[in-house]
C-alpha cells in the first residue's frame, strides 16, 4: 500500500503540473487564438481539457487522502479516526490553499477551471453518505469541508462574473 500511495501521489503531482502548463500556455498564446477558429479551439481547450484535468486531479487528490489514511492505519499503527482526521485536515489545507491561489495570484490562469469544487463536493458527499455518524468528528469535518467547498464555488462564480463584466 505504501507503493500505491507513492504512485497515486505522483499521478496527482503530474496532473497539477499538466493543469499549470495548460493554463500557462493558453494564457501565453491567447492573443494568437483570437481568430474564428482560434476562439473555438480556446473555448474547447478550456472546457474539455482544462476542466477534464481538473476533474481527474481533484478525484485523485481525494483518493490520495483515502490511501494515506489506509497507509497510516495499516503500516504506521495509527487509529483509524486519527488517520482520517489527518487526511481530512490535509484535504482542507489543500482546498484553502488552492482557493487562495485561485482568487489572487493565479486568477487569470485559473479563471476557466470550475470542476474541482463540484468534484470535491461530490466526493465528500459520498464520504458523508457512507460514513455518517452524528457525533463523529470526521463526519463534522466532512460536512464543514462540503460547506466550505460550496462557498468557494459560489465565490469563484461571483468573482468570475464580476471579472468578465469589467473586462
Amino acid at each position: 500500500m505504501v507503493w500505491a500511495l507513492v504512485v497515486i501521489l505522483s499521478i496527482v503531482i503530474t496532473l497539477y503540473i499538466c493543469i499549470g502548463h495548460l493554463c500557462w500556455m493558453t494564457s501565453l498564446y491567447r492573443y494568437q487564438l483570437t481568430g474564428p477558429r482560434g476562439r473555438k479551439y480556446l473555448f474547447f481547450t478550456r472546457l474539455f481539457l482544462l476542466n477534464g484535468l481538473g476533474v481527474y486531479a481533484t478525484w485523485t487528490t481525494v483518493a490520495t487522502m483515502i490511501n494515506l489514511s489506509i497507509v497510516l492505519v495499516f503500516f504506521q499503527g495509527q487509529d483509524q479516526d486519527t488517520s482520517c482526521t489527518i487526511s481530512l485536515c490535509i484535504l482542507a489545507a489543500i482546498a484553502v490553499g488552492y482557493f487562495l491561489l485561485e482568487v489572487t495570484s493565479l486568477e487569470k490562469h485559473l479563471r476557466w477551471l470550475f470542476t474541482p469544487w463540484p468534484v470535491l463536493i461530490w466526493a465528500l458527499c459520498g464520504v458523508i453518505v457512507n460514513n455518517w455518524d452524528k457525533g463523529d468528528r470526521n463526519s463534522i469535518i466532512s460536512v464543514c469541508l462540503v460547506c466550505l467547498a460550496a462557498v468557494f464555488l459560489v465565490i469563484k462564480i461571483v468573482c468570475n462574473n464580476s471579472e468578465s463584466k469589467t473586462t
